[in-house]
């Protein structure tokens, strides 16, 4: 197995993919801490999202080619990136939109992605920016815009919404919104551990896809757990620069 893929660390994953790990290193490895298995999975994850892209990329062009479509890049806009230089830029109202981003767990992994995009249109527009002591640039309110502007179409889309391939596979189970699955059924159509199907079932929920209810069950005199897949999911939308600006505002009003 190669100790990287992607650029990731894979040395810590050897224990689940070598049927020859002695019980001694399975009983090491189930002892990794709670952050470091966060850590892992998140950068799966973020490998996921990256071929999923990648895939959309590839879809996008093949449809274009077979509809014979070229497309003629402006050799004006070619041009002009020659002559953009590698900076560091600085979002000096980060701290404004932390508190009205919101909180939904699916727009918390996208939150690093917000802020790659308000400094990639600040390095694009480097040139009608300015920079600080420090030779910074500093990001606009029209960088911010540009950034909502992106977020807003994925969100619309749907293509901010990060989901692995074992997530990809439960959520298929789900054949008609609404109805309710009990967590057996739903094992039975995906090959995954009970605890690992759980984990993932949970996290589903908390995203916005599925809903939990308990129902009865006579024989074992107990609730089991039945999801049903949500036929809606409420579209999260960012504030303007100007709204986010008045907001922060009132807020500094009310607690004066």
């Amino acid at each position: 197995m190669p100790a990287s893929f992607f650029g990731l660390d894979l040395t810590g994953l050897k224990s689940m993919t070598d049927p020859m790990m002695s019980s001694s290193q399975n009983i090491q490895q189930s002892a990794v801490s709670d952050t470091q298995g966060r850590d892992v999975r998140q950068q799966l994850a973020d490998i996921a999202e990256a071929m999923k892209q990648t895939r959309d990329i590839l879809r996008e062009q093949a449809l274009k080619a077979a509809d014979g479509i070229v497309i003629n890049s402006n050799p004006l806009i070619k041009e002009s990136l020659k002559y953009l230089k590698r900076v560091k830029v600085r979002i000096p109202y980060a701290k404004l939109f932390v508190d009205y981003f919101p909180a939904d767990l699916v727009m918390r992994t996208a939150f690093n992605r917000f802020i790659d995009l308000i400094k990639a249109s600040a390095s694009l527009h480097q040139f009608q920016r300015t920079t600080d002591k420090d030779n910074f640039l500093l990001a606009s309110g029209e960088d911010y815009n540009v950034a909502v502007s992106v977020m807003n179409h994925l969100n619309k889309e749907g293509h901010s919404i990060t989901l692995t391939r074992d997530q990809q596979d439960i959520l298929k189970v789900f054949d008609k919104p609404n109805e309710l699955y009990p967590v057996d059924y739903i094992n039975s159509k995906v090959p995954l551990t009970d605890k690992w199907l759980r984990v993932q079932l949970d996290r589903l929920t908390e995203m916005g896809f599925l809903d939990v209810d308990g129902i009865k069950d006579d024989k074992q005199n107990r609730m089991i757990r039945h999801y049903k897949r949500l036929e809606t999911m409420e579209k999260i939308y960012l504030l303007q620069f100007e709204d986010l600006l008045k907001k922060s505002q009132k807020m500094e009003e009310c607690s004066g």
